[in-house]
């Protein structure tokens, strides 16, 4: 398993929150089987990242990678990573 991420750092939020329906929906036609999850920095600020898990693919940029973060150029400074798993856990439920 290995995560991809995109990380927007942007001046001007609230064009990508009118933007970001678009660009998920067109994510969700371009790879309708990627996991995917996307993040805003708390408290409140106007960073956002996407995060991709890929199971089995290469370890490589993604071709939605690629697109979704030449799209997000237009908004602020992209950063566009990719990382391997060097241990991971799954999380449990807290026992009551």
């Amino acid at each position: 398993m290995w995560l991809e991420t995109i990380t927007v750092r942007m001046p001007k939020s609230a064009e990508l929150e009118r933007d970001l329906p678009t660009l998920v929906q067109q994510l969700t036609l371009d790879a309708p089987t990627v996991h995917w999850a996307i993040y805003a920095r708390h408290p409140s600020s106007s960073d956002l990242s996407l995060h991709f898990q890929h199971l089995d693919s290469p370890v490589e940029p993604s071709p939605h990678g690629l697109r979704l973060a030449e799209a997000f150029r237009a908004y602020g400074a992209v950063d566009h990573v990719l990382w391997t798993s060097i241990g991971a856990t799954a999380a449990t439920a807290p026992s009551r």
